[in-house]
């Protein structure tokens, strides 16, 4: 008798819980590649390119590099650019989410820690530099673009600490150039 009580008590609890549904997160897909010299070195990426959902005239870019074992090591982030062809500058230090200021060209850059999925120092636009993006559009039917890109990066420690201490105070990206297909 003690342990039928028991077996209805645990399934009592059992059935109490409520199961939390996570909406799964979205996976990123490459479709390009970019290549530019970072603080003088080399640096090559993949790219990835979303149209605003509530504005599908603009769209954001994703360049991050990969080590050859596949583990993520930089974000640089280019958002709010019109889907149209011309130089695009950004010198708005803004860091909302994208829902709370869609009209805003921004660029941030991060570091990437242990296997790729851990943020490690964020980034923030020097203002009044040189941060542009050029856009030429390829193929609108498939929204495939190409263009360069530059910027330079200040280590925003806005927690007070650096959580990747091997990374430069500054970062300067220069003669990038990318291929990439904006996605909706």
């Amino acid at each position: 008798m003690k342990h039928l009580f028991t077996i209805l008590i645990a399934m009592m609890l059992f059935s109490a819980c409520k199961k939390e549904t996570q909406k799964p997160e979205e996976e990123v897909i490459y479709l390009g590649d970019a290549i530019a010299m970072k603080n003088g070195e080399t640096w090559s990426a993949k790219t990835s390119g979303k149209y605003f959902h509530t504005d599908p005239s603009k769209f954001s870019l994703l360049i991050e590099n990969y080590t050859v074992d596949g583990y993520r090591r930089g974000s640089l982030f280019f958002r709010g650019m019109p889907f149209e062809e011309g130089k695009f500058f950004f010198n708005i230090l803004n860091y909302q989410s994208q829902a709370a200021n869609d009209s805003v060209q921004t660029s941030t850059f991060h570091t990437m820690l242990d296997d790729g999925d851990v943020i490690g120092d964020s980034y923030q636009l020097v203002r009044d530099s040189a941060a542009w993006l050029t856009v030429r559009i390829k193929d609108a039917g498939i929204s495939d673009i190409e263009g360069e890109f530059s910027a330079k990066f200040v280590k925003w420690l806005y927690m007070g600490e650096e959580y990747d201490p091997a990374s430069p105070d500054t970062i300067i990206f220069t003669n990038g150039t990318y291929h990439a297909r904006v996605q909706k």
